[in-house]
């Protein structure tokens, strides 16, 4: 990796932090250069406007939000992203680890739900939202197209619709039913989304 984009990984990782910490308002050219222990003017030199930095920044946590699901999935023995492969209870598993990812990793989860309040006052950047969920809903649906659901997709949306909400509960007024008990309910809505009936029940 060459300096430059070493600069830039520095840049959107500071604006996570930023995010997560203090929200959209808190994420301004010479904030994230503070943060980032960089240049003056290099946010402006690798993203141009603040807009521009904010979908840069979607597009970042989308991809590290793949990765996240790989090495959540890689901490379970048996445990893989391919459709089918795993049994129940190994899949069980990988979700509890997952769920538990999620809910302990709130500065994280901060800044997602912030860009995503910040993009739906801004259509040009629905698109990039749309496309970071479709990758978790694609995923989803495989595994629930190999066991047999016969509307996988609408499925997955449903389980990742429900997961989100748990994930903004634990990160605004969370109760103590769901720090007890958040991974194991995330892995139901997982079973859950498998018995889907689909249009045709």
């Amino acid at each position: 990796m060459d300096g430059s984009s070493t600069t830039r990984d520095r840049l959107l990782d500071a604006a996570v932090r930023l995010l997560g910490a203090s929200g959209v308002q808190a994420v301004t050219h010479r904030s994230v250069e503070e943060e980032a222990g960089v240049a003056r003017g290099s946010t402006r030199y690798h993203f141009g406007s603040r807009e521009d930095l904010l979908a840069a920044v979607l597009e970042y946590m989308a991809h590290s939000g793949d990765t996240f699901l790989e090495h959540a999935a890689a901490t379970v023995d048996g445990a893989t992203l391919e459709p089918g492969v795993m049994d129940e209870a190994t899949q069980d598993e990988a979700m509890r680890a997952m769920a538990a990812g999620f809910l302990t990793d709130p500065e994280a989860e901060r800044a997602r739900f912030e860009l995503f309040l910040y993009a739906s006052h801004r259509p040009e950047l629905r698109e990039a939202i749309a496309r970071w969920r479709q990758g978790f809903v694609d995923m989803a649906a495989g595994h629930l197209a190999a066991q047999g659901v016969t509307e996988p997709e609408v499925a997955a949306r449903l389980a990742i619709a429900a997961m989100d909400g748990l994930i903004l509960h634990a990160l605004t007024a969370p109760h103590e039913d769901l720090r007890r008990h958040g991974p194991a309910w995330m892995a139901h809505l997982a079973r859950a989304a498998a018995d889907f009936p689909g249009d045709g029940a």
